[in-house]
């Protein structure tokens, strides 16, 4: 689905029969919280860790007690190293099934991280921007 181009919650909802998604993961919750909570089923939980299209949103408290939904605010640096390492080992697991729907939308070898960052910060990709550990520009 491209956010970009169509309206998120609505194929959400077509996609799950109306019920909503369990989880959702938020870069931006200021911008996509209308979207978020149409998105969230029943005592779903959405973690926030960016709100870049408005950093203090107005939270319609209500409407998401309705939905008894569960917000987990966090900046990734301060999460306790333990659940950090977690996360990794977690996430490495899932991606070893082959089961990652992923779009890579651009692939830097490790001494090009910075160009990998500036790639994210220039939007506009559909995607995920990959630091190949493992590569080598000289290769």
């Amino acid at each position: 689905m491209n956010y970009r181009s169509e309206d998120a919650a609505a194929r959400v909802l077509e996609v799950t029969g109306g019920i909503g998604v369990d989880r959702i993961v938020e870069v931006d919750f200021g911008g996509n919280m209308e979207a978020c909570l149409r998105s969230i089923r029943l005592n779903g939980t959405i973690a926030v860790y960016a709100s870049r299209g408005n950093l203090e949103p107005k939270l319609p408290v209500s409407a998401f007690m309705r939905k008894n939904a569960t917000l987990r605010l966090m900046v990734l640096n301060t999460c306790p190293i333990d659940a950090r390492r977690q996360a990794q080992r977690d996430i490495v697991r899932w991606l070893e099934t082959g089961r990652a729907i992923h779009r890579i939308a651009a692939r830097f070898p490790l001494e090009r991280t910075a160009d990998a960052h500036l790639e994210v910060e220039r939007g506009g990709k559909l995607g995920t921007v990959v630091v190949d550990v493992g590569a080598s520009a000289s290769r």
